[in-house]
Formats: C-alpha cells, structure tokens, sequence
C-alpha cells in the first residue's frame, strides 16, 4: 500500500509539473511577443463598441471596440484593444472601457510596424499578465523540486500515510 502511495504522489506532482508547463509554454510566448512588437501611433475612428459576453468554465465580459485606421494609404478594421488579454470578470468594467470609445469618435491606434494589420488600442501591459507569467514559471519549477526532493516526497508520504492509516 506504502508503494501506491508513493506512485500516486509522483504522478500528482508530475501531472501539475506537465498542466504549469503547458500554460507557460501557452502564455509565455505571447508574453514575450507584446514585448518585442514596436507600436507605431496613428489616428483611427471608432466603428462600433460593445460588451460580448463569453462563457466557458466562468463567464467573462469582452470589451469589443471595433475601430479603422490607415497606414500608407491603406485602410484596416479591427477589434484588438489590448497587446494581452482584455476580458474583465464584470459587466461594470467592461463597460467603463467602452465609454470613451463611440461610434464615430477618433482614437490612437497603435499598429505593429512589421504587420500593419495588427493593431490595438492600448499597447501597455498589466500588472495581472506579469503575474500570471511569473504563477506559471514559479509553479513550473515548484512542482519539479517537489517531484525530484526526496526529502519533501518523505515528508509527504508519511503524512499521507499518518492521515489514511496506510500501513
């Protein structure tokens, strides 16, 4: 029974090591890449602007702000408002995005110099996209310690075995 126990330790931390490596090699790149893209301001005019909602395990509130711009003499439309994701976990700020975003109204749009089609609106990254960055790569490397650390898998299992009555 002691060895099941152990086997199923192993696989858990191996299973969370493999899902936080799989999110950081997800997020990491287009991370990475909002980073690397050089901005270049130019004026647009807003289209349409709504709130979409989405849902998938929770629900969410997408800002959309569909806007046109032109770069040498050519026109683009788009929705991309931010360099990273956008969604709000309310209605209320959603909405307080696009309030200064009306039909007709001009804005500064910030396009990417290698491909003019990519575009958004604020090129900054936030502070919760660093965040999840940094979650992903620490919970990465904390499962492979914990996976590989005999002493802490000791520690684990005795106090799995002191809770289950595991003889």
């Amino acid at each position: 029974m002691r060895s099941l126990v152990k086997i199923i330790t192993k696989f858990t931390f191996l299973l969370f090591f493999l899902i936080t490596l799989f999110l950081s090699l997800v997020f990491i790149p287009h991370f990475i890449k909002s980073f690397k893209v050089v901005w270049v301001e130019t004026s647009g005019i807003v289209l349409d602007s709504y709130v979409e909602l989405k849902r998938t395990k929770r629900t969410v509130y997408c800002p959309e702000i569909k806007y046109k711009y032109q770069v040498n003499d050519r026109e683009y439309i788009n929705e991309s408002t931010y360099a990273t994701y956008g969604c709000k976990l309310t209605t209320s700020s959603a909405e307080s995005i696009i309030k200064g975003y009306q039909d007709g109204k001009p804005v500064t749009v910030y396009y990417n110099d290698a491909e003019n089609n990519e575009s958004v609106l604020d090129p900054s990254i936030r502070w919760g996209d660093y965040l999840l960055a940094v979650t992903c790569v620490f919970l990465s490397l904390l499962s492979l310690y914990l996976l590989f650390s005999k002493r802490i898998m000791n520690i684990i299992h005795i106090a799995i075995e002191k809770r289950f009555n595991v003889t």
